[in-house]
């Protein structure tokens, strides 16, 4: 994930995945976009997010994770 951070809001987001199944990385940034770029704030944010694929939902897990454990 890229980050273009403005006035401490998250501006832009771009995701990049090998992964072919797309919906995990078209989702991100329609979460993030306009947020406190805090990883708190980005972690509920994407918390929110819902999928009727569970494998899909376990990445956006991973993903929340891993932001938790990421020096900002």
């Amino acid at each position: 994930m890229q980050f273009q951070v403005e006035a401490g809001k998250i501006k832009d987001v771009e995701v990049y995945s090998d992964a072919l199944n797309i919906e995990l990385a078209e989702a991100i940034p329609k979460f993030l976009k306009g947020i406190k770029y805090r990883k708190e704030t980005m972690c509920v944010q994407l918390g929110l997010f819902w999928s009727k694929d569970e494998n899909v939902e376990n990445m956006m897990n991973d993903v929340i994770a891993w932001i938790q454990e990421t020096d900002l």
